[in-house]
This record gives structure tokens, C-alpha cells and sequence, in this order.
């Protein structure tokens, strides 16, 4: 998965990858574009993390490869929250009426 996001009024990019061998979670980005840490969990669920000199990034990519291997690991926390989300959207953005409102906009 990728993702931009905007931090500080920074543009920043970042790649989450699952491989056979555990999950890469890679930041890049913010004042120029540039790597400021890899992290990497392995099967076991130990997070390695690559700092480059002068950068923090770290602090969120570990944060992230921890909480990622957490979800991947536990079906019932994955579960868990998509039971949640799905209330939320049903709760929130569903109406009681939704497929007549859905044929009235298309008929428009």
C-alpha cells in the first residue's frame, strides 16, 4: 500500500509491503525527498530499523511496524475493527432509505 500524506506542511510518502519474510514500512519525504528510516519486522515479530544520520523518522516507523504486525498477526483484532467500521458506516452514512435515494440520484 501507498500513501501520501501531508506533515508539517510537508509532503510525505509512505510504502507499507508485506512479503513472505514480514513487513517493510518506508517513510520518505518532508522538507526534500529522501529516506529518513526503514523498518522491517521479521517473522518472529523483532522490528529492525535503519536510521539515517540526522533523521527521526523512526520514531513513526517503528510505531507503525509494530502496530501493522499486531493486525496481521491477529485475526480477531482485524476483525474486531472492521466490525467497527462497519457499524460506523452504517450508522453514519447509511439512511434508512438509501436505495430509493441511490435510484433517485441516478435517475437525475
Amino acid at each position: 500500500m501507498e500513501r501520501e500524506i501531508i506533515i508539517l506542511n510537508e509532503l510525505v510518502k509512505i510504502l507499507l509491503t508485506k512479503t513472505e519474510c514480514g513487513i517493510n514500512v518506508l517513510i520518505a519525504g518532508g522538507d526534500f525527498a529522501h529516506i529518513g528510516a526503514v523498518s522491517i519486522v521479521d517473522l518472529q515479530g523483532e522490528i529492525f530499523t535503519k536510521t539515517f544520520e540526522g533523521h527521526k523518522d523512526y520514531f513513526v516507523s517503528e510505531e507503525w511496524a509494530e502496530k501493522l504486525n499486531k493486525l496481521i498477526r491477529d485475526e480477531s483484532l482485524r476483525n474486531q475493527i472492521a466490525s467497527s467500521a462497519h457499524a460506523r458506516i452504517m450508522k453514519e452514512y447509511m439512511t434508512d432509505d438509501m436505495e430509493m435515494e441511490t435510484l433517485r440520484a441516478i435517475l437525475k
